[in-house]
């Protein structure tokens, strides 16, 4: 490609870039005022986001897929919506397999909620566990840290 063809396109995506993140922001701002001028909303959010590991984003799609936490009865049928609650695969006395979760789950929900986020840790759980961790998968390295 010659340098003029690339610089032309480069500008053009980058403007396409910039009015796709003004596009973002008004969006975000109108759920931000969605949320505020709402009292149930606003004190469901709040809560949410107390929650280490959950901010504002994950906290307004939880709130949406479970239609303000009027969809589910308790807390057990939310967290097999998620993905978070393993079933046993059993009939009778034989068991066909270990216990896993389901692969309907809303994922959407389940990934940004069960990732691994050292930031979150306690300053000394990283010290403890490093030497057990080098080489070693992500799986691995949160079942130290927990």
């Amino acid at each position: 490609m010659r340098k003029k063809d690339y610089k032309q396109k480069s500008s053009r995506l980058k403007e396409l870039i910039r009015g796709l993140e003004k596009s973002i922001y008004q969006v975000e701002k109108e759920i931000r005022e969605l949320i505020e001028s709402d009292e149930t909303l606003y004190e469901q959010h709040k809560r949410l986001c107390t929650v280490e590991g959950i901010g504002d984003k994950t906290a307004v799609k939880m709130i949406v897929v479970t239609k303000g936490f009027t969809d589910f009865t308790d807390a057990r049928k939310f967290c097999c919506h998620a993905g978070v609650a393993p079933f046993s695969y059993s009939s009778g006395s034989s068991i066909r397999s270990r216990n896993r979760v389901s692969q309907r789950a809303d994922k959407g929900i389940k990934k940004p909620s069960c990732t691994w986020q050292p930031w979150s840790l306690p300053p000394d759980a990283g010290e403890n566990c490093m030497s057990i961790m080098k080489g070693k998968w992500l799986k691995e390295k949160t079942r130290c840290l927990s």
